[in-house]
């Protein structure tokens, strides 16, 4: 199992155009993430064991909107992480490209296709090494409600 906490904070950096125009939003996005992999394993010769691995990583990265057509606009992420400490390392890859259509109101419907990419090391005290290393495509169908 994977379980992933992260918390960032955003800043646009460009505006053009009035919303509900055509226009263009770009904004950078700074933060960190910790990221657990849980681990069951079992084997013939090896008896079944827990295994943990704890990592986690500071990142930054772009987020973009731009009004494609009317009441319809295309999203995008992108980030990027890495931490490095004492053989323990994390790496985080992020992008994503949809469509975000409002609907009515405050609403709206999207399709999203992401790529995650996490790669995890930790160095432990006697001397073993764990890696983790994921790779995750998701296309992804969301109602939002923005205020």
């Amino acid at each position: 199992s994977w379980e992933r906490i992260r918390g960032s904070l955003a800043h646009r950096v460009l505006a053009l155009g009035r919303p509900g125009d055509p226009f263009v939003d770009l904004l950078v996005r700074a933060g960190a993430e910790s990221s657990t992999f849980d681990a069951e394993v079992e084997g013939s010769a090896t008896p079944e064991e827990s295994r943990e691995l704890r990592s986690g990583a500071p990142f930054a990265g772009i987020e973009g909107r731009a009004a494609v057509f009317p009441r319809t606009l295309f999203v995008h992420t992108l980030e990027a992480g890495y931490w490095n400490h004492d053989g323990s390392s994390h790496e985080i890859l992020d992008a994503t490209a949809g469509l975000l259509v409002q609907v009515a109101g405050p609403f709206d419907v999207s399709v999203t296709y992401g790529f995650h990419l996490r790669d995890g090391k930790a160095r432990f005290a006697d001397g073993e090494v764990s890696r983790v290393s994921t790779e995750v495509h998701v296309v992804s169908l969301g109602l939002g409600f923005h205020f």
